[in-house]
Order: structure tokens, then sequence, then C-alpha cells
């Protein structure tokens, strides 16, 4: 019994072959400059865990009552409150692009290339 699936192979088509595409009426070196724009940063692109960078709300279940959780709770906030803006070396704005690589598999695959080539990504915190 073979144990592998077969997956067909399908060729996608646009869905109106005479309307324009960026990936025919423009050439491949100002598609990279778009991609350039969107994706090329000059600054590390630190990497990091959201949930270990931050701190965690309280869970009720671990509470007794109310009495242990308003305090807990309050706390929280206040560190929360603190934080707000303190991970502003973690926004990189490539978000922007993300419509953009959705497109398509060719626009992905192109853009996809500028973003790993052209960046320098570093863990910012390892965790244990």
């Amino acid at each position: 019994m073979d144990a592998f699936i077969q997956i067909p192979k399908t060729m996608s088509t646009p869905a109106d072959p005479s309307a324009p595409s960026p990936l025919t009426s423009l050439p491949p070196e100002m598609r990279n400059a778009v991609y350039e724009v969107l994706f090329k940063r000059d600054e590390l692109v630190l990497i990091h865990n959201a949930e270990a960078y931050h701190s965690k709300p309280p869970d009720r279940s671990e509470c007794a009552d109310d009495k242990d959780f308003q305090p807990a709770l309050a706390a929280f906030d206040r560190c929360y409150d603190s934080e707000i803006g303190y991970d502003t070396e973690f926004y990189h704005g490539f978000g922007l692009g993300i419509p953009l690589i959705l497109a398509c598999r060719q626009l992905c695959h192109e853009a996809s290339r500028v973003f790993y080539k052209s960046n320098i990504f570093t863990i910012s915190r390892a965790l244990n």
C-alpha cells in the first residue's frame, strides 16, 4: 500500500485575461522596487514571542474568590498600561504588504524573496 497521497497539479489562470495585471504590465525591476519599499528594512528585524514578552492576565480559576482576583487584575492593568508602546522596536510595518503577498502565488514568491534576502532577523528573547 502506498503511503503517499497524490495531489493533482493545477494551473491557475487570471479571472479576466484581458484585464491589465501588475505581473505583465510592470517589469520585474519595478516590482522588486515595490517589494523593497514594503519589505526591506535597514535595521535588524527583531522577532519575539509576545506571550513571553508581555505580562499575562490573572486567571479567575486560580483565585479563591473576587477578593483575591480583583487586586491581581488591578496589578495586571497597571503593568499592562506601563508596557503600552514599550515594544515599538518589534513593529516593522510588514503588515502593509500582506495583501500583496496574498494576492497570488507569483507575487508571494517574488515578495518573499526580497523579504528574506534583504533583512537580517534576530530573536530578541529565547525561551527555555
